[in-house]
């Protein structure tokens, strides 16, 4: 029998193994969570080091607060110190504008707004003004964040100093016009030969009739009376037998007339040295020997622009898409081993996917308009490698022939850079947004209180009006039913002093009190402004009442209608469309203006439009709680059965309408609660 000692000693020794094994594992966990932190760390650090090597900082726009984020490395690219941004121009918009260049400002807000309206990635060019007073360029690109109902909260995305990339396309497109300019309509023949003097290029035919293209693939002795191919020929062949260039002057029979030229011809060699063939120009000076000083600029400016670009640069014939030429840079970015490959090719063999019919359409209005179109387009080299290059194009005319000149520049790892912060952005974002989303669902939960449903009711019902207005040529009725929950419509009227009508009915975002605010500050602005604005100056007014409140997160739909002698001006925005039913035609046209919420900070122009009342005809205005009211299958009702209702009832006084569109209402929901108000409008003109 063991004695009771070593039994002790047993125990003991067994917690003591317990509690290493247990601070062990305390350690563990303690150095694995010190490595995701450096791995978080690291990554961001990467992240920063790429966004300044490509000169590039990246920002993020509350749209509900209009605060604006940048990173470190943005200041710099407006010309600001760290921390500048906000303490001077206020971290905002409204400051961020001061910045941008004037004739700038309305193009970039057109992108962001269209980008917004459109959902759509936002990417535009503009000028900025630092505060030296020197112009930079800058590329933004972004896209925004969308709530469950579409609300855009938040954009985010980069920036980028191109102002280097500006001036050298502005430098570009000055040396192609000076090109074009030196050669046009000049009396230079160019030209390109094999080793068996067969034209493999031909620019400026100075035969009538006679094209460019219909001399390839001939020799002189072709095309010339013999007692002029043969001279021309023995001079060219000296050059391919002794590999000396020379110079000559020869005589051309055009047009019936003798004509001088001093014939120029050179050795072209291959990349081993070898000589391939020959070039040459042939300059007519019979009547402007001068003119020998404009081809000698017009051949080094071709050679600077052409073959001492840093880029890849084409010439593609503009009516047959075809490649004419191109220069040693897009001979190593596409992996071919000399010019004589692509020559003669398709464009769009190098493009990873063609373009289609629409987007050449697009390309060439912008060239016609602006002579100069660029993009971003991925390419296939010769070895199936796949990379980004940014494409610029443009119109150039020789001989009366159109040409492209065409400049791809590698900018695959920019691409990869961006979209890879942008990924980095938008998952950090998604997380922030759904954390915040659960937060909010809970704060709205705990405020959902009795007495505030009660007191958000009878302010609801408290602001509208008792009876609608009685005029002699209209009839008009108005109905509410209000939700469980208490929402937010509203409806009012007023009547100015000479007989003017103007109605309005709104629908404001949730529920509860903050709706119930929401709808007392339109009315405000309405009763104080509706005979003062035109419709769409009182849509402007009421959305900056909503904005000062500063409630996050509430906004309003609203539609105004005013109505002047059976002639309604309409401005909605947010809202369902309105139906007007035509009683000669006997049928319903739709009204439908698109626009954000009331109370949005994105600047928007509201939209409106004109209509005729004529005797019998009616208006139906309503909230989105009529289309959306569930049954009991959580099936709505939809558009399609509330037009329906209404043309069958639209010969019935503006009350009975209503009615039947409630009666309509009470049989779909058979016993189930609306969950949001349901508001109508009807107008008719009397007969």
């Amino acid at each position: 029998m063991a004695n009771p000692e070593s039994k002790l000693q047993e125990k003991l020794n067994m917690a003591i193994d317990e509690v290493m094994a247990t601070h062990e594992a305390a350690f563990l966990q303690k150095r694995a969570q010190r490595d995701l932190l450096e791995e978080v760390m690291q990554t961001q650090q990467a992240l920063q080091l790429a966004l300044e090597a490509a000169r590039m900082g990246s920002w993020e726009w509350d749209l509900v607060t209009s605060k604006i984020t940048w990173s470190k490395a943005l200041e710099p690219l407006h010309g600001l110190k760290p921390g500048e941004f906000a303490t001077l121009y206020g971290g905002n918009f409204e400051g961020f504008k001061k910045l941008v260049h004037p004739q700038d400002i309305i193009i970039l807000q057109e992108a962001i707004a269209q980008a917004l309206e459109e959902k759509t990635f936002y990417s535009v060019e503009f000028r900025v003004i630092w505060p030296d007073g020197s112009i930079h360029w800058l590329s933004g690109q972004g896209s925004a964040l969308y709530n469950e109902e579409g609300t855009p909260l938040r954009m985010v995305g980069i920036g980028m100093d191109i102002t280097e990339r500006k001036e050298n396309e502005a430098k570009l497109r000055q040396s192609e016009e000076r090109f074009q300019v030196a050669i046009k309509n000049s009396p230079i023949l160019v030209f390109n030969h094999d080793k068996n003097l067969v034209y493999t290029w031909l620019y400026n035919n100075p035969r009538a009739g006679r094209s460019d293209e219909w001399v390839v693939g001939k020799t002189d002795a072709d095309i010339l009376p013999p007692h002029e191919a043969e001279p021309i020929m023995a001079i060219k062949r000296r050059v391919l037998e002794t590999g000396a260039g020379t110079q000559a002057e020869i005589q051309l029979t055009l047009g019936g007339k003798l004509n001088y030229f001093v014939l120029t011809v050179e050795p072209l060699y291959d990349t081993q040295g070898e000589i391939m063939g020959i070039t040459g120009a042939a300059f007519n000076i019979t009547e402007r020997k001068q003119y020998e000083e404009q081809l000698r600029k017009s051949e080094r400016l071709k050679q600077e622009i052409f073959e001492g670009s840093a880029d890849a640069l084409f010439l593609v014939n503009a009516r047959t898409n075809c490649i004419e030429d191109y220069n040693q840079q897009a001979v190593n970015l596409f992996g071919y081993k000399d010019k004589q490959e692509l020559i003669g090719k398709q464009a769009h063999s190098l493009h990873k996917q063609a373009f289609t019919k629409t987007e050449i359409r697009k390309i060439l209005r912008e060239i016609q308009a602006n002579h100069y179109w660029t993009s971003e387009v991925e390419y296939v080299s010769k070895t199936g490698r796949e990379f980004w290059g940014n494409a610029a194009i443009t119109l150039i005319q020789v001989d009366g022939s159109a040409y492209f000149l065409v400049r791809v520049r590698d900018i695959t790892e920019r691409k990869k850079a961006e979209e890879e912060i942008i990924r980095s952005q938008q998952a950090l974002l998604i997380e922030k947004q759904r954390t915040e989303e659960a937060l909010a669902i809970i704060a709205k939960d705990n405020e959902r209180k009795t007495k505030e449903l009660e007191e958000a009711r009878a302010l609801q019902l408290s602001m509208l009006p008792q009876s609608p207005p009685e005029l002699k040529y209209l009839d008009i009725a108005m109905y509410m039913k209000t939700c469980v929950e208490v929402g937010g419509d509203y409806y009012d009227y007023k009547v100015d002093e000479e007989g003017n009508l103007t109605v309005i009915l709104g629908d404001a975002t949730g529920h509860g009190l903050k709706a119930g605010i929401v709808v007392a500050t339109v009315k405000s602005y309405f009763q104080t402004l509706a005979n003062q604005c035109t419709v769409s100056e009182l849509l402007a007014r009421i959305s900056e009442g909503i904005q000062n409140l500063q409630i996050r997160g509430m906004y309003m739909g609203v539609t105004v209608i005013k109505i002047r002698e059976c002639h309604l001006t309409i401005a909605s925005s947010g809202m369902p469309p309105l139906y007007l039913y035509n009683k000669v035609k006997n049928s319903i046209e739709q009204i439908t203006l698109k626009g954000l919420f009331l109370g949005s900070t994105i600047p928007f122009p509201y939209q409106y439009t004109y209509i005729p009342l004529n005797p019998g005809d009616t208006l139906l205005a309503l909230s989105d709680g009529l289309p959306e009211l569930f049954n009991a299958d959580r099936e709505m009702l939809g558009y399609e059965r509330i037009q329906s209702c209404f043309k069958a009832a639209a010969n019935l006084p503006a009350e009975q309408i209503i009615k039947c569109l409630n009666q309509t209402c009470e049989e779909w929901a058979a016993g189930h609660d609306n969950e949001d108000d349901m508001s109508v409008i009807v107008i008719k003109a009397k007969e």
